[in-house]
């Protein structure tokens, strides 16, 4: 490691722990509510916590087999119609158009729709996923096929090289830094709405166990609430 590699994981550390300094003070100060800003510390010893019940990691697992089910098939959907579609410009242009205009749809607004074809079941929180995470990887992955550098492609027909040894030896290796890019965009994608699909289909995962940890701060609230507002019956003598 260089002297000044060093120097800058220092300066990233430095303003790490700035960062966190700030952030308790704000908690200690009470700058916000305590429902909003919670002190590092305190999330620290929350998560210790939480690292030390068996039902963390049931949820944590099946928030995971969601994301990685959901990727897997994205990933494969998403670069096989690429393929499929883009050595055929009558094809491209015809489905090109109405993969945008659905790429366009809330997903949001579609696990309603999810859920009453396929009930509230882990199939239909990895359907959310793919509808999401399809989109940045078919994208890429025809952006990267179609940018493929036109010279190099007649030159290799020239010499009779089939449409398949193009993608393997050309086409692919020369746009995959743009196809991964579409896969590293997918999996933000896939966790984003893993969490969003948990929450409105609850039965299991962390978004499960978020919205059942606020239900019961609110009952312990109400609890309090009700122990510290009853009125106070006095008998008179």
């Amino acid at each position: 490691m260089t002297r000044t590699t060093a120097r800058r994981h220092l300066g990233d550390v430095l303003l790490l722990l700035a960062l966190l300094a700030l952030w308790q003070l704000a908690a200690k100060f009470d700058l916000a509510s305590d429902r909003l800003l919670v002190g590092p510390v305190e999330v620290g010893r929350a998560l210790i916590q939480l690292l030390g019940r068996g039902y963390f990691y049931d949820n944590l697992w099946s928030t995971l087999r969601v994301i990685g089910l959901g990727l897997a098939m994205s990933i494969v959907l998403g670069i096989g119609l690429a393929v499929a579609i883009g050595g055929s410009r009558w094809a491209r242009d015809g489905i090109y158009p109405f993969v945008v205009a659905l790429n366009v749809i809330p997903k949001v607004a579609l696990v309603p729709l999810i859920t009453i074809s396929m009930g509230y079941s882990f199939r239909s929180r990895v359907v959310v996923v793919v509808l999401a995470a399809f989109f940045p990887i078919f994208l890429n992955t025809l952006t990267a096929l179609r940018n493929a550098q036109e010279p190099r492609d007649r030159l290799m027909r020239s010499l009779g090289a089939t449409r398949l040894q193009r993608l393997r030896m050309h086409q692919i290796p020369e746009g995959a830094p743009v196809i991964f890019a579409g896969i590293k965009l997918s999996l933000t994608v896939a966790f984003i709405s893993a969490i969003l699909a948990e929450f409105l289909i609850q039965r299991d995962g962390l978004a499960y166990l978020i919205t059942a940890f606020r239900i019961d701060r609110l009952e312990r609230r109400v609890v309090y609430w009700e122990a510290t507002e009853r009125p106070v019956e006095i008998n008179a003598p």
